[in-house]
């Protein structure tokens, strides 16, 4: 709101998504000319030879076990992978011909979790993966550079958005190439480097014996923060309000996993500028239902600047309603409704954070709320702070010295015009200042004779006091 950049894209581009499972195998396909999927490389990490000698029974019932039998003894032999709420994926190297998914990964790939394919961290990937087992293969070399690879998932019904970081293991895959001793060795110094080994090495056919395996971390709250705090920071002048408005909640939306919260603030630091913003969740302010819900001590916004804590309504239709707002949002056909205070460093109430939702809210939604609002009331603060300065620059500007009694008029009638200039009303000139039914008075009094009356005044005070001090000393 006060930096000159713009490191936010709110308006949706032409994104291409596909299911993951397909994305994997795209992107082996022209690098890998067979995978075949093994358990046998497990076998040569074992160094306890009884241990092995387990590990091999296992396999060889692998081998001969039905797809429901290799999915109990891939999360027996796998048990750190296949813990609750773990998102992971053991496949065929590199092409997923055949795989075990966890449970959480399942569901995401059952209820429509694709990824986004424009993401420039996603070009080579596979590659990489390639890279490594080349590394290890032909040149008995550990790959020294790490992967880290942040990838964008979206549910193709709803607008949110997930987030993980990729964490693939190519340990336990074993490379067929016939003639190893041709094969360039990966060169990873520059971009432009690796590409060229890439193209170089579509040359070769490698075939791929083995498993891999890909690990999920969720990093959405983080990169969802991320965001917010970038837009945040953006110069509001540069910024569409609706646009913004827009933006935040579909980042809202998914840090709290709600897809149909509805999402607004409105500020309560100056009676104008409740007027003034364009974010309430009513979409347009009310001014008697917003200052009636403000001044009354039992209404939940009330009770939120009051408290400075956040109030959760659960069901607005099982809640007995206090005030109009309230009221207002419930005809709307809301349930659950969150307002939460955005404070500053000084314990000041900036304003009100506003959620809500078709639907009853649920408490553990809004565990990690916290963050969410330190993000935003640094945002708040600084457009606060612009706004202070603006509209002095603005009565600089317009108007000569003004005297302090009258101020108040001067910085209301310059607050509009910035915020006309803002919202992008076309108002070439300031309003011109009107004090409607007030009578002007100016006067000036001066009795004849005064000041030679205080000077005689003044004389005659001080001979008095030396006659006092005469008399005393004569005593």
């Amino acid at each position: 709101m006060t930096n000159k950049t713009r490191e936010y894209r709110s308006k949706p581009k032409n994104t291409v998504y596909l299911p993951f499972i397909d994305w994997f195998n795209k992107q082996g396909k022209g690098l890998i000319l067979e995978a075949q999927f093994s358990l046998d490389p497990l076998l040569s990490k074992i160094e306890h030879q009884e241990a092995a000698k387990g590990y091999k029974m296992l396999l060889d019932a692998f081998q001969e076990g039905d797809s429901q039998q290799k999915k109990t003894l891939i999360s027996l032999l796998f048990p750190a992978l296949f813990t609750k709420k773990q998102v992971a994926l053991l496949s065929s190297p590199l092409i997923a011909k055949e795989y075990f998914a966890t449970t959480t990964l399942n569901q995401m790939l059952e209820n429509k979790w694709e990824i986004e394919l424009d993401q420039p961290e996603l070009e080579n990937f596979n590659a990489y993966l390639v890279a490594e087992v080349i590394l290890r293969s032909c040149y008995n070399e550990e790959p020294d550079f790490v992967k880290n690879l942040v990838v964008r998932l979206k549910h193709n019904t709803s607008s949110l958005t997930k987030y993980f970081n990729l964490f693939t293991d190519t340990e336990y895959i074993k490379a067929s190439i016939d003639d190893t001793s041709t094969v360039p060795k990966p060169v990873f110094n520059t971009k432009q480097s690796f590409s060229n080994w890439v193209k170089s090495f579509k040359d070769y056919k490698i075939s791929l014996n083995g498993f891999i395996i890909t690990n999920f971390s969720d990093v959405t709250q983080q990169e969802l923060l991320r965001q917010l705090e970038a837009f945040m920071v953006t110069d509001e002048s540069n910024v569409d309000y609706s646009e913004g408005l827009n933006y935040v909640q579909n980042i809202a939306r998914s840090y709290f996993e709600i897809n149909d919260l509805d999402f607004g603030s409105v500020y309560v630091k100056h009676v104008l500028w409740r007027q003034l913003t364009d974010w309430p969740l009513l979409r347009k302010f009310n001014g008697d239902a917003y200052l009636d819900a403000f001044e009354m001590a039992t209404a939940s916004y009330a009770k939120a600047i009051s408290t400075k804590q956040p109030v959760l309504i659960q069901s607005l239709k099982q809640k007995k309603i206090n005030t109009e707002l309230e009221r207002h949002l419930r005809d709307m056909g809301y349930h659950g409704l969150l307002i939460a205070p955005v404070v500053n460093s000084e314990g000041e109430v900036l304003g009100l954070i506003e959620m809500a939702s078709k639907s009853p809210f649920i408490k553990e939604k809004f565990t990690n709320l916290s963050a969410f609002l330190d993000i935003f009331s640094m945002g708040m603060n600084s457009f606060v702070q612009e706004i202070d300065q603006q509209v002095s620059l603005v009565i600089q500007q317009e108007f000569t010295a003004i005297h302090p009694s009258v101020q108040w008029k001067f910085r209301k009638t310059a607050l509009d015009f910035y915020w006309a200039k803002t919202t992008g009303q076309q108002r070439k000139k300031i309003d011109p200042i009107q004090f409607q039914n007030v009578l002007p008075f100016f006067a000036q009094i001066d009795v004849i004779g005064s000041t030679r009356l205080r000077m005689d005044c003044t004389v005659n005070d001080l001979k008095n006091n030396l006659d006092l001090l005469l008399i005393l000393l004569g005593s």
